[in-house]
């Protein structure tokens, strides 16, 4: 084996070992907003191993620091006058908005 081979060869297992660190951090990350979002009773407890693979999945194909900055800014707002029905919507960008017209 030649010494370019040898260097290309530790470049490319570096390069895998980086991408492999690279994903099992943002895998830990996905699995701590999964929990907060449980936590601050946005989504309900997985009812199941598998639900709760699915929604890491899920979060893993999302930018994570925005869905933080997004879990972080939902706080409750003074009441601006009530528009929205007392009914709960399914839609998260109904619900958001729902939540900023709530007491």
């Amino acid at each position: 084996m030649a010494a370019a081979d040898k260097i290309d060869d530790k470049d490319s297992l570096l390069k895998e070992a980086a991408d492999a660190l690279d994903l099992a951090q943002r895998r830990e990350d996905a699995i701590k907003l999964a929990f907060g979002m449980v936590e601050r009773g946005k989504i309900p407890a997985f009812e199941s191993y598998g639900l709760f693979q699915e929604k890491v999945a899920m979060l893993l194909e999302k930018d994570l620091r925005v869905v933080e900055q997004a879990l972080e800014l939902d706080v409750d707002v003074p009441s601006m006058g009530k528009v929205a029905s007392e009914s709960r919507p399914t839609d998260l960008t109904a619900a958001f908005f729902h939540r900023l017209t709530e007491d």
